[in-house]
């Protein structure tokens, strides 16, 4: 998309945070915004105090319920006669040991997070093909494409919506490429997820007993992260800028990479030891490029791959494809200076096409790091 004015949006979670904050940029650009929350009240509210009269339209919605999400469509095409961006962004969060979390909180967790994402592109990505026009937006997290202790849902979760939005993606490329994806993955955001309790519902409620102490810890990291936030109005800049740009990835900015305390309150509260690199096997002693888009710029991150992949793996010049030891298998490149990917992988593919199937190599070593099964 070139432009947003006169175009109409759609966003999920809208009651407050990055949704509330999508809302208020798409509207800034000209746009009408159909906003939508399980809050019904707090959904008003926030309607109210966009000031935004005809143009925002509240429509409180349960992302959990497919049925939900399609009257949420049908009172956005009654209202506004067509929707062009469409952004899955609801999201709820718990924490503590995976082994020890209650299946009310893995229910509840991927019923918000991944099937309303779901529900969101069932819905709404035939209007925008029918319409041959569109994007969709789906809000990730960088918790789906890093891990820490103590949030194995939530990350469960996101590598979940990265994973579908990367697909979602390559198909709407095989449908011509008139409806574009992008995958926003936030840092630390100043925003109410800490507090997302409040919207459990009754059948996901937990006994007294499940808030064991490290749920407590990892419930007191998060609200102190998101304390520390940046606000969410820079993620709904980020994200007008990349559907705009018909850019996929939405990432983390230069800070948090290079300044680990943003990225680890939870790991540092959950105590976790770094492994010493002196003492590392020479076998084992991993080096692989990360590529993240930021800003514009593409740079490399490191993170751990076997250490015997072919010189070509680790050279960004070659243009001879190299094995996979990560699940991404597709670069999606965004013209220009800048590769719009991210994943372990242990190559970079040049291509002049918009996106590449990498084969699996035909030297079946696997020293080699041949692709996972």
């Amino acid at each position: 998309m070139k432009a947003l004015d006169g175009r109409v949006a759609v966003v999920t979670g809208a009651a407050s945070g990055i949704g509330l904050a999508m809302a208020a940029r798409f509207l800034g650009a000209g746009m009408r915004v159909v906003l939508a929350d399980v809050e019904a009240t707090a959904l008003d509210k926030a309607v109210a105090g966009l000031g935004a009269g005809p143009n925002a339209l509240a429509v409180p919605t349960d992302v959990t319920s497919q049925e939900a999400v399609d009257a949420l469509a049908e009172r956005t095409l009654d209202a506004y006669g067509a929707v062009h961006v469409v952004c899955n962004n609801a999201g709820v969060f718990a924490g503590g040991l995976c082994w020890e979390a209650p299946l009310e909180d893995w229910r509840w967790l991927f019923g918000v997070n991944v099937m309303g994402v779901v529900h969101g592109v069932r819905t709404f990505v035939p209007l925008l093909l029918q319409q041959d026009e569109g994007h969709i937006v789906n809000t990730a997290s960088m918790a789906g494409v890093t891990a820490t202790p103590l949030t194995g849902i939530y990350n469960a979760t996101k590598h979940a919506v990265v994973s579908l939005s990367e697909t979602l993606f390559l198909e709407l490329q095989g449908k011509g490429g008139s409806v574009g994806v992008s995958c926003v993955c936030p840092e630390a955001i100043r925003t109410g997820i800490a507090a997302a309790e409040r919207n459990r519902p009754d059948e996901h409620r937990i006994a007294e007993t499940d808030l064991t102490p490290e749920r407590q810890v990892v419930g007191q990291a998060i609200t102190a992260a998101a304390e520390a936030g940046i606000p969410p109005d820079v993620i709904a800049e980020r994200a007008e800028r990349a559907i705009l740009e018909g850019r996929f990835w939405v990432l983390a900015e230069d800070e948090y990479w290079t300044r680990p305390s943003d990225r680890g309150p939870v790991a540092q509260a959950a105590r976790v030891p770094q492994p010493d690199p002196a003492r590392v096997s020479a076998p084992t002693k991993v080096k692989s490029r990360w590529l993240v888009h930021a800003g514009g710029d593409t740079q490399r991150r490191f993170a751990p791959t076997p250490k015997n992949t072919s010189s070509d793996a680790t050279n960004p010049a070659s243009s001879k494809p190299a094995s996979l030891n990560h699940r991404r298998m597709s670069t999606v490149r965004s013209g220009g200076r800048g590769a719009q990917s991210v994943g372990r992988v242990t190559t970079v593919f040049r291509t002049s096409s918009s996106v590449t199937f990498p084969k699996t190599p035909q030297t079946s070593t696997r020293s080699a790091g041949a692709a996972p099964r």
